[in-house]
Parts: structure tokens; sequence; C-alpha cells
């Protein structure tokens, strides 16, 4: 799918000299969502430097708010596997867990309350949500997307092996570009693989699985 291009801007290299916040998973928590919009308001980051890399909707509590808040922020986004899944009609969030596992089970139920909150004209715009962008860091430009290249739900980890790694910034390098910003995950890591970047801001939503109630953005 095309790059998203920002109105009033040049395309993805608009305002590259300025930072860029990135957060993962807003997962349905509209209070975590309005905080990570509020630290980059504080930090006069404009709509255009501010990105979601997808799953608005995702086992918290409330995701019509929190779609809506991201519609009045229109900050740069793409579409998670979730997101798909809601606005096609699916019967599942499509995150690929095994059949009858814990996550399973609990997507299931989180699944069927957000398609009871989030309403056809929600639904509608989750729809139009681009499944990639191309945003710029200095003279360095970043494919995003939210699981691998290929696949929106792919998992891919730190412990990912770097071959995997390494293949898809191969695939990305022969668009000319330098690295891959991902999601879908949950855990933020940063790994350099032959002078290519792959970076994951971890979610907003819910805390890493790391012991901790931390919940992540980066900058």
């Amino acid at each position: 799918m095309p790059s998203r291009s920002e109105p009033g801007t040049s395309g993805p290299s608009a305002g590259a000299e300025l930072p860029l916040l990135v957060f993962g998973g807003p997962y349905g928590n509209a209070q975590a969502t309005a905080a990570v919009l509020a630290e980059a308001a504080r930090r006069g980051l404009p709509p255009h430097r501010v990105l979601c890399t997808g799953d608005l909707v995702a086992y918290c509590g409330e995701p019509a708010a929190t779609i809506a808040t991201i519609r009045a922020a229109d900050i740069r986004r793409i579409a998670g596997n979730c997101d798909v899944g809601l606005a096609s009609g699916a019967l599942d969030c499509g995150c690929g867990f095994a059949e009858d596992s814990a996550c399973d089970r609990l997507s299931a139920v989180w699944f069927a309350a957000a398609r009871r909150d989030v309403g056809a004209a929600d639904r509608d715009w989750l729809a139009t949500l681009p499944g990639r962008d191309v945003v710029a860091v200095g003279r360095r430009r970043l494919l995003v997307v939210h699981g691998g290249l290929e696949t929106i739900n792919q998992f891919v980890f730190a412990t990912t092996p770097l071959e995997e790694k390494r293949r898809q910034l191969a695939r990305a390098a022969v668009e000319g570009l330098d690295g891959i910003v991902g999601g879908h995950c949950g855990m933020p890591f940063t790994q350099v693989v032959d002078g290519r970047l792959w970076h994951n801001a971890g979610v907003a939503g819910m805390p890493a699985n790391d012991g901790t109630p931390r919940v992540w953005y980066s900058v």
C-alpha cells in the first residue's frame, strides 16, 4: 500500500529533523492513549511526527473511545491485525494464537466485546488504515509495518533469529529503506543488523509482560 502523506507536507520526509514519537497497541486503553498523546503535545510534536503501529482495538475496555481519541488527534497510524479483523467483520482478532490456548480463549472474549462496542462508522474508518507507512528520521527512511513484511500477524521479538530480521531488512533495502519499525509483539526492543535498524516501541495499552506495570513508547 502507498505511504501516508500528511496534508500540508511533502510526504514521508517532511519534518524529518523533528523527533518521531512511536507507540504501538493502544489496545482499547483510552486513558493510556490520551497520556501518550499528551506527552507528544508536551514535547511540541505535530501530529505527523507521532506514529501508532496498529492494534487500536484489543484487550482493554474502551475500544470506541480509543478510536475516537486517535481519530481526533489525526496522527500517523497503520492497521494492526485486530483493526483489520474488526473492520472486515471477522469472528476473531487474527492474532494467530494456538487453538484453545489461554491467549486464544482470552482474545475471543475481548474481541466479542469490541464487536459490540465499535459501531459501523468506526469500522469503516478502521478499514481505511494503511497496511504500511514510510517515515523519515534525519536522513534515514524507515518502513513501518505491524507484524512482518509479508504477514501482518507475524510475531517478531528481540529473540527472533537474526537471519529472519536480516532477510526482511534486505527486502526493505531493495526499496531504498534503512530499517523497519514494527509492532504486534508488545515488547519493546531495538536491534541493528548489518547497519540497518529493527525497532519496536512496545505498546501503550498493556504492560510488556516484564513484571512491572510500565507501558511503552519511544522517541
